[in-house]
């Protein structure tokens, strides 16, 4: 596949390692696929093809069966490079086609995406063979799509964490916690010192709070002792 998508290498691809690896291998491929965007014709080719196997089930099966290790012209250098990896049907080139975005760093342009995604679902329609096979094609894809945006946002998080790791310690951070959770509770010291650090608070709050209801409950009666020492002052019982 084309070396800028990689959602169309497996995640255990020897081929994208190398090619990630050895920078001249990766040029190599990218200046191939410069060249098979630019053949003349290939536009007309999908539109044909595209005509010819619209709701015609034998052409959509004869299509879809179709293998680039079969092609003349390619080498058998090519061949045996190729077979381990993929299975370069016409199917599978057609959905490198429609998932390959242009490569402007490269100057790689590639016309013909809307034209492989549109022989494609020529050929998947009203056929349930080719329909099955074209979608486990791009299913693969989309799970690999998902992964890699996965990793990614793990990566990020890792990144944005100004206190430690968010993502990708989380496994050693449960078994960190429950290594301390374990060993607490296996610790009596530890529960006796945690229960007599709460009692002194307990009662702490429960005198304050003692306090605070005696003086609200108190404070009535003086101030109506207070105005019954008044008023005996003032009567003229008081006064004898």
């Amino acid at each position: 596949p084309p070396p800028w998508s990689p959602a169309l290498y497996p995640k255990s691809s020897a081929s994208q390692k190398s090619s990630e690896g050895n920078g001249d291998a990766r040029e190599r491929t990218m200046e191939e696929w410069r060249r098979y965007f630019d053949r003349p014709g290939l536009s007309q080719a999908f539109k044909v093809l595209t005509g010819l196997c619209s709701k015609h089930a034998e052409t959509q099966l004869l299509l879809s069966a179709i293998s680039n290790m079969e092609e003349e012209g390619m080498s058998e250098e090519s061949k045996s490079n190729n077979q381990g990896d993929w299975n370069l049907d016409l199917v599978t080139l057609c959905h490198w086609l429609e998932s390959t975005s242009d490569n402007t760093s490269s100057g790689i342009k590639n016309p013909n995406g809307i034209l492989a995604e549109t022989l494609l679902d020529a050929l998947k329609e009203e056929n349930d063979a080719t329909s099955k096979k074209i979608g486990a094609v791009r299913k693969k894809t989309r799970d690999r799509k998902r992964e890699l945006a996965e990793e990614r946002r793990n990566r990020a998080l890792v990144g944005m964490s100004a206190f430690g790791t968010l993502a990708g310690a989380a496994v050693a951070t449960s078994e960190t916690g429950r290594a301390a959770s374990a060993s607490s509770a296996a610790s009596p010291s530890a529960r006796g010192d945690n229960e007599g650090d709460e009692e002194p608070l307990g009662e702490t709050n429960r005198s304050m709070f003692a306090s605070m209801f005696s003086s609200l409950l108190a404070a009535p009666s003086s101030q109506s002792r207070t105005r019954a020492s008044s008023a005996a002052k003032g009567s003229p019982a008081g006064n004898n």
